[in-house]
């Protein structure tokens, strides 16, 4: 049977409601696969969440990870449903809690990422390829963070914050300058003043904020690189807490589906 961990990041408190519906998903996802544990980060820093939470997954047994975000009530089934897709990296659907309710997945284009049905129809049950999804409601195989961070270097840039360089952008080339302080060439022929960390007391950047940006478009622009796929089950629909909580049947009455 599959082994599974559910992983949680936390910031602030959670409403009862969705404490209640947590410990019913618990009971049902046991009835399902091997559930191994229930792994709660819950500091202030919403990065740093999901990368304690998946430094604690890989030091598991687990095969699988499935977030679950504070605010996000999943459906029951949910694990059966996911895994019976056969995808390594798959989400739920859930909408934004704010006007006009996009849905919680995108596509990239050349200026910016853009909500799949910013200008693209698709259907409820569809199982879409996409470049970017929410993480309220994803399923994440192991191996997916083993690629990662086999492929991906830690670097530490000279202000003491991380960078992750790509295996593919370190060129050796003698007749280049050197720099006191410890540096790496990259493709570019930029030199980047970084010196590679051994990871003692930081965690492995799976996940990082950067430029106003929410910290798993940092995973997944970087999963992407990989070749790996990000896929988005629309039949697996989820609710997103607010003062009330916001339904599919709202998004589809207000978008005309």
């Amino acid at each position: 049977m599959e082994k599974l961990s559910i992983g949680i990041p936390c910031y602030g408190p959670q409403e009862a409601k969705w404490w209640g519906h947590l410990a019913k998903l618990v009971i049902d996802i046991g009835n399902t696969v091997e559930l191994q544990d229930v792994i709660v980060s819950d500091s202030m820093a919403t990065d740093h969440n999901r990368n304690e939470i998946v430094k604690r997954f890989l030091e598991s047994k687990s095969d699988w990870l499935f977030w679950i975000d504070a605010d996000t009530i999943v459906p029951f089934g949910v694990i059966r449903r996911l895994l019976g897709t056969g995808k390594k990296i798959v989400s739920g659907l859930y909408y934004s809690k704010h006007k006009p309710h996009n849905a919680i997945a995108y596509y990239k284009t050349e200026e910016a990422y853009k909500p799949i049905d910013y200008d693209t129809m698709w259907e409820r049950g569809e199982l879409l390829k996409v470049d970017a999804v929410g993480m309220g409601c994803c399923l994440i195989h192991r191996s997916v963070f083993e690629e990662f961070s086999k492929m991906y270097i830690p670097m530490q840039e000279p202000n003491g914050s991380l960078s992750l360089i790509h295996k593919d952008d370190f060129i050796k080339d003698d007749k280049l300058p050197k720099y006191d302080f410890a540096e790496k060439v990259v493709s570019d022929y930029r030199m980047i003043k970084m010196k590679e960390v051994t990871l003692t007391n930081y965690r492995y950047p799976f996940f990082a904020l950067e430029h106003g940006r929410t910290e798993d478009m940092w995973f997944f622009e970087r999963v992407g690189r990989l070749g790996m796929e990000i896929w988005l089950d629309t039949s697996v629909e989820c609710g997103h807490l607010r003062a009330k909580e916001f339904l599919g049947e709202e998004y589809r009455q207000i978008h005309g589906y």
